[in-house]
């Protein structure tokens, strides 16, 4: 996240197995150990939210006769509550992961939630001439779906002929508790938090095995004299669309998703390390991924640089920045991001947050004005990681492997190396 999520090209790490099980085909560079790691992000996307927020507050008026209870507040309300691929955002991930060698495992859960809106007919106010129907009596709901999904899993790479093209695949188990709520919102408030909060008052369990797959080329493990260490990465998440099944109160009301269709997705990244002190990294979503908001997609674009204040094996200060935009979204505010890490050692620990740049989205103009920020995101995780670095009396190798070094890798090193 400090890096505004451009990772796939430097995947590291048990971590690793998740943004690109190609790098765990990587010995050198590429440390062992456990890692915990969490994170959290809210957005919200258009106005629908406030127009759900103004459409409870005139129901509100006209049923004590107030003054917001009025034609043009109603429809305005109205209008934003429908603005297409609009709604509110929501999703947490965290677990742990262990990888020794070429081989990692991994426990961890991914929880997404979002907002979309039915409109059965449109209402006007009581005082409106031709006696239509009263907001009182609207049926207009905000629908929140949600899914908690825990993955079980195991990841393994390989290099391809001494060629310093990695590939690697996860094989997981994927339990999906998928929830369903709707609300009536002449009824009843449609308060941020308590919507994330209750999105599960009707939900269904049930299982899918997943599958993801990565490539890594490392170029100056190809072309020893490569300058700036390139390194280019593909990973495929999902690549057999798992599909999970939505709860009884979905069908009972209509709702268009009858599954929750976790669907696959693919990234490419590139990264350079510009001095033994900096690097820069970049990723682009190849696919148009879905989202739990009806009509809204995300393909997000993302750069970042890694600057290491203090460099030494034993203690290094990284510090970071990014940026990463929606680019299939007209409306996205590019997102900042910043984090910082502190490694002594084998434990590190690293923390990011990210934020729109001038995104603040109105959620409520009626009775009151309230504003929230369009983007909000934050992640930290804590690790204990041991090898990964080449040694000059043992050069670090695959645990199973046999003590015998190949002939590529000395011809690699510099005579530098032996000094």
């Amino acid at each position: 996240m400090g890096m505004g999520g451009a990772f796939t090209a430097v995947a590291q790490g048990p971590v690793g197995a998740y943004y690109n099980p190609g790098a765990l085909g990587q010995i050198i560079d590429n440390p062992s150990g456990v890692q915990v790691m969490g994170g959290a992000h809210v957005e919200i996307a258009g106005p629908s939210l406030q127009g759900a927020n103004d459409y409870y507050q005139v129901a509100q008026a006209c049923k004590t006769g107030a003054a917001d209870c009025t034609q043009a507040k109603a429809t305005a309300a109205n209008n934003l509550l429908t603005s297409p691929g609009s709604g509110l955002l929501a999703d947490a991930s965290g677990g742990v992961a262990f990888k020794f060698g070429r081989l990692a495992l991994f426990a961890q859960n991914f929880s997404y939630r979002g907002t979309s809106v039915s409109v059965p007919y449109l209402f006007r106010s009581p005082t409106a001439p031709g006696g239509l129907h009263p907001i009182q009596n609207s049926t207009t709901d905000l629908r929140l779906r949600g899914s908690s999904i825990y993955e079980l899993g195991a990841g393994y790479g390989r290099e391809i002929l001494e060629s310093g093209v990695f590939v690697g695949m996860n094989l997981k188990a994927l339990v999906a508790r998928n929830g369903f709520s709707d609300i009536y919102l002449a009824q009843e408030r449609p308060q941020p938090m308590t919507l994330l909060k209750n999105y599960d008052r009707s939900t269904k369990t049930s299982f899918m095995p997943g599958v993801d797959v990565g490539l890594l080329w490392d170029v100056k493990q190809t072309f020893a004299d490569a300058p700036f260490h390139p390194r280019f990465g593909v990973v495929g998440h999902n690549v057999n669309n798992p599909r999970f099944d939505m709860p009884d109160r979905a069908s009972a009301v209509g709702d268009s998703h009858r599954f929750y269709d976790q669907q696959g997705q693919s990234r490419f990244g590139a990264a350079l390390d510009l001095t033994s002190w900096c690097t820069v990294a970049a990723d682009l979503d190849l696919t148009e991924n879905l989202t739990q908001v009806e009509g809204y997609t995300e393909r997000m674009y993302a750069a970042g640089m890694e600057v290491r204040l203090i460099n030494d094996p034993a203690f290094a200060i990284p510090v970071r920045a990014g940026v990463s935009k929606n680019i299939v979204r007209a409306d996205s505010k590019t997102l900042l991001s910043a984090g910082l890490g502190l490694h002594l050692i084998n434990f590190n620990i690293d923390l990011a947050a990210s934020v729109p740049a001038g995104g603040w989205q109105a959620v409520q103009t009626v009775n009151e004005s309230q504003k929230l920020p369009q983007q909000l995101a934050i992640s930290a995780q804590f690790a204990l990681l041991f090898g990964g670095a080449e040694s000059i009396t043992e050069p670090n190798r695959d645990p199973f492997a046999t003590p015998v070094e190949r002939p590529r890798e000395r011809e690699r090193r510099s005579p530098t190396y032996f000094q």
